[in-house]
Parts: C-alpha cells; sequence; structure tokens
C-alpha cells in the first residue's frame, strides 16, 4: 500500500506542460487529478468492476484516493461504455478525460447548470445521483 501511494504521488508530480494544458483548459491541480485518474484507470484495468450504487454505499467518505479508484472502476458503467484513459504524463486528452475535467471544473466551481448540462448528456437519469455523489468526494480530494 505504501508502494501505491509513493507511485501516485509521483504520478500527480509528473511535469506540467503549461502550453498543451493550458490549450485543454487546464491549470495544475486538474493536471494533477487528471494524472491521478489515469494512474488509476491504468492499476484498475485489470480489476473487477464495480456497481456504481455499491461503491457509492460502501466507500469511506474521508478516502480521497478511494473516490478516484471507485469512480474509475464505475465510470464505463455510468457512461454505458469504456471511457479511455490516456497514459499519465500524456499532453494529449481523449473525449472522456476532457468531459471528465469539464465536470471536476464544474463541480469545483459549484456552477450547478454546467454541471447538470455535462452529467445529463452523458449519463442516465438512475445512475447521475450516484456519480455526482463520487464526484463530490473527488472533489473533496
Amino acid at each position: 500500500m505504501a508502494a501505491t501511494a509513493r507511485t501516485v504521488a509521483s504520478v500527480s508530480a509528473l511535469p506540467f506542460d503549461g502550453k498543451a494544458q493550458t490549450q485543454a483548459g487546464l491549470d495544475v491541480d486538474q493536471w494533477a487529478v487528471l494524472n491521478r485518474l489515469r494512474f488509476h484507470a491504468v492499476t484498475c484495468r485489470a480489476a473487477a468492476r464495480l456497481d456504481i450504487f455499491e461503491a457509492c454505499r460502501t466507500i469511506d467518505p474521508a478516502a480521497s484516493e478511494a473516490h478516484m479508484v471507485a469512480l474509475v472502476r464505475v465510470l464505463g458503467q455510468a457512461l454505458d461504455g469504456r471511457p479511455i484513459f490516456y497514459k499519465p504524463g500524456t499532453t494529449e486528452f481523449s473525449f472522456d478525460e476532457r468531459w471528465l475535467m469539464a465536470v471536476f471544473d464544474a463541480s469545483c466551481r459549484n456552477d450547478r447548470a454546467s454541471l447538470s448540462f455535462l452529467v445529463c448528456r452523458r449519463i442516465r437519469k438512475p445512475k447521475r445521483r450516484a456519480f455526482l455523489s463520487l464526484m463530490d468526494g473527488l472533489n473533496a480530494a
């Protein structure tokens, strides 16, 4: 577990290439979150999928990394399709990564109109509340 924490810390510290990330609208903190999500996507690739509702019931509200892992593991179910994550440190962004970071940004800014629009466009109604619960935990990270 300690090795994983060190790896996540080193992934969060991947260099911020201001030009590429600024073009995508990411600041340094968002870049760190995206790289941590990418890292967890790689490590969770072989893990069993997790039901979105089960994840919300069992997750510890104080564990920020647990929210990231749970979010990555349930994102495919929430989107009704497998999301695309690039390798940590990559300066390109997939559509799913851009969308997720836009949701994260709207949630951090407490912009409910943008958040509602983004989530309603990609996540079906029965799963929205659970997804937003995981996003709220990610914002606390």
